[in-house]
C-alpha cells in the first residue's frame, strides 16, 4: 500500500462524504485506502456516513467512543494504516487531481525529508496561504518582514505563489503528508493537544532532527474551512491551552515569558473595545487552565 489517508469526522459527514468522493475523482494512480475516524458525533451524523460510506470500497470506518480531538482521533486512525506514507486529511478538504501522485512521487525522490504538503486554495480557487513560521521571540517583537532581510529561508513570503517546491517551516495541520517511518520514529501527534499548535509541534521535532518540510506547487487541494468547529469562545480557548503547551514544551522559560506577554498585551487592548474579549483575558490571565479544554466537554448533541 503506497497512501494511507486519515481524516476525522466530527459531526460534518457530508463534507467527509464529498472529500471521499473527490479523492476518487481525482484518479490517483498510486495504491491507497482511507481511514475515516468519527470522533463521537451526532447519532444521525454517524448513521449518514456509516449508510454512505459503502460507496468507497477502500475507505474503513473507526468509530471512537468519545471525541479524542485533532490528534487523538488520527493517531486512532493511524493504528489501522497500512501505507508507506501517512496523509493526515482535513475532511472539509476537496482533493484535485494528481495531487496523491505528485505527493508520493516527491517523497520517492526526496528520502530525507519526511513531511510535505500540498498548495491549499480556497472555495473560490484563489490560492491562499499554505504554511507559517514557528512562532519565536524575535518574529512576535519585530515581524517576519524584517527578519526576511537577515534570514529568508527561514521566512519565505507567504503570498508568493511558488512554481517550484519549497522547504517551509510549518505546514497547515489540514494537510499533512508523511513519510511512515519518520511519523513512527518521533512518536506520532502528541495526544496532549485536543485542538490546534499540532502542526507546530511537529515542525519543532522535524527541525530538532534536521528534517526539511516541503510546500508542493503541483499538489493541490481545496480547503472549504470551518467544517467542524466554529470560532467561539470555547475555541478561542483552546487554542491558547495548546499555544501555551507548545511554549512549555519547547521554549526555554525567558521565550515563553516574552512571547506570552506579547499575547496578553494584545488580548487587553482588544478587550477595551471588544466587552466580549475580556472573559478570555480573564482565562489568560488565569493561565489558560486546562479543565477548560473541550476535551472534557463529551456528548452527543
Amino acid at each position: 500500500m503506497n497512501i494511507s489517508i486519515v481524516m476525522i469526522n466530527y459531526n460534518s459527514s457530508a463534507h467527509t462524504l464529498d472529500c471521499l468522493k473527490s479523492i476518487t475523482d481525482s484518479k490517483p494512480t498510486v495504491s491507497f485506502e482511507a481511514i475515516v475516524v468519527d470522533n463521537a458525533s451526532r447519532n444521525d451524523d454517524l448513521q449518514n456516513l456509516e449508510s454512505n460510506i459503502g460507496a468507497y470500497p477502500w475507505a474503513k470506518l473507526v468509530k471512537n467512543e468519545f471525541n479524542l480531538g485533532f490528534s487523538g482521533g488520527n493517531m486512532s486512525g493511524f493504528a489501522y494504516c497500512q501505507g508507506q506514507y501517512i496523509f493526515f486529511l482535513n475532511n472539509d478538504t476537496r482533493v484535485l487531481p494528481g495531487s496523491l501522485d505528485a505527493m508520493f512521487l516527491f517523497m520517492e525522490q526526496h528520502p530525507d525529508t519526511a513531511l510535505c504538503s500540498p498548495t491549499i486554495y480556497s472555495e473560490e480557487n484563489q490560492r491562499t496561504a499554505s504554511f507559517e513560521y514557528i512562532p519565536t521571540v524575535a518574529n512576535k517583537l519585530l515581524g517576519a518582514s524584517l527578519l526576511r532581510i537577515f534570514k529568508p529561508a527561514n521566512y519565505p513570503k507567504r503570498k508568493t505563489h511558488y512554481q517550484h517546491p519549497i522547504a517551509v517551516p510549518v505546514v497547515s495541520g489540514a494537510t499533512m503528508f508523511f513519510r511512515r517511518s519518520d511519523f513512527e520514529q518521533l512518536g506520532g501527534y502528541d495526544t496532549e493537544y485536543f485542538l490546534y499548535c499540532e502542526e507546530e509541534d511537529f515542525a519543532i521535532r522535524l527541525h530538532k532532527k534536521n528534517k526539511p518540510i516541503y510546500l508542493l506547487n503541483n499538489a493541490k487541494v481545496i480547503h472549504l474551512g470551518g467544517g467542524s468547529t466554529e470560532r467561539d469562545l470555547a475555541i478561542e480557548k483552546e487554542f491558547y491551552i495548546s499555544f501555551w503547551r507548545l511554549l512549555r514544551k519547547h521554549y526555554p522559560v525567558y521565550s515563553r515569558s516574552i512571547i506570552k506577554s506579547v499575547y496578553l498585551l494584545k488580548e487587553c487592548k482588544r478587550a477595551i473595545t471588544k466587552p466580549n474579549r475580556r472573559p478570555l483575558l480573564k482565562f489568560l490571565l488565569k493561565g489558560c487552565p486546562k479543565n477548560q479544554s473541550l476535551r472534557y466537554k463529551q456528548g452527543n448533541q
